[in-house]
């Protein structure tokens, strides 16, 4: 039987399908088994190769895909879907509260190009920030971050600028930014005397706001797949992916000793307001969501043109037929 090697960051709910309490039966009708390797760090250039299937950054997809670098078929399943006004952060003795507190401002961000901060920088602009008047600032958040191009098609602009090699957190405590925008919380969020706070009391109000406006959670991840994997073989991973992750909220949704504060609220929360299948595989339940984060690419410069989505994902036929 063949084995299907799967790259995926550590998300919590590949646990039934690592702990083997997820039906194999899509895989094994397609001849193989899935081998999954965790990854802190999503695969780059020379390493996409290792592996049949990988999570993989919307936005550089769709960055090589325009450049004709791509060596992977995009999957229209989203390893990582979330809302954005959760990351940003501001000093605790600072005013601000909300997105228009912002304006004017000096804000950094951990890559120019980088998904999660494309969509952050479109929810601030919806709730109130003018970013005309924003400097940006691309670094590392914390010293022994990774190293890569953060700056990326920002260089070109007037408005984006590296931070010289110190870090994001150092900046902010310093009073040199005014907030930065991160996927990943420091250090210096968590504890009663914690110096730096997100800027929102709660995200929920303007990530439901967002949601109200847009109709769609926020990709970030997508899958990619070695194009001479056969299209059944990628369709029978991302129904095992999706079982897994069914089955994970499901277990979450009804054990709410985990975590020990606020998860009640956040499963009702996303039972309540979010549609039935928000999250499910296939190109139709997300094509506005991708075509909005494409026209985001083109305005903020990082891509010229938008490509189509069957350049994105050249053949999902049998991806739409398991969805």
């Amino acid at each position: 039987m063949k084995t299907v090697t799967l790259a995926m960051r550590d998300w919590g709910w590949l646990t039934p399908l690592v702990l083997g309490e997820i039906d194999p039966g899509p895989l094994r009708a397609q001849g193989v088994q899935l081998a999954i390797e965790r990854v802190q760090t999503l695969p780059g250039p020379g390493e996409r190769d290792r592996f049949d299937v990988a999570e993989t950054s919307l936005s550089r997809h769709v960055i090589d895909t325009v450049s004709g670098s791509v060596d992977a078929v995009g999957v229209p399943y989203f390893a990582m879907q979330a809302f954005r006004s959760r990351c940003v952060l501001v000093r605790e003795d600072t005013p601000a509260q909300s997105a228009a507190d912002l304006d004017n401002g000096r804000l950094g961000l951990t890559g120019w190009h980088d998904s999660g901060n494309i969509w952050t920088r479109d929810a601030l602009r919806h709730d109130g920030l003018d970013t005309t008047g924003v400097r940006w600032f691309a670094g590392p958040l914390s010293a022994g971050g990774p190293i890569y191009d953060r700056l990326g098609p920002g260089r070109a602009r007037d408005d984006v600028s590296d931070t010289g090699g110190s870090t994001l957190v150092e900046l902010l405590l310093a009073g040199v930014l005014d907030g930065v925008l991160t996927p990943f919380m420091p250090p210096a969020v968590y504890g009663t005397d914690a110096p730096l706070r997100p800027l929102y009391p709660a995200s929920t109000e303007p990530e439901l706001r967002y949601y109200a406006a847009r109709g769609y959670v926020p990709g970030i991840h997508l899958l990619t797949a070695d194009p001479a994997l056969p299209g059944g073989v990628t369709a029978a991973v991302v129904q095992v992916l999706d079982a897994s992750r069914q089955e994970w909220l499901r277990r979450r949704a009804r054990m709410l000793d985990d975590p020990a504060l606020g998860a009640d609220t956040a499963y009702q929360l996303q039972a309540r307001h979010l549609r039935p299948g928000w999250d499910s595989p296939g190109i139709q339940v997300h094509r506005r969501m991708i075509e909005d984060f494409l026209d985001l690419q083109v305005a903020d410069g990082i891509i010229p043109t938008a490509p189509s989505l069957h350049d994105l994902f050249m053949d999902i036929t049998d991806l739409e037929e398991s969805a």
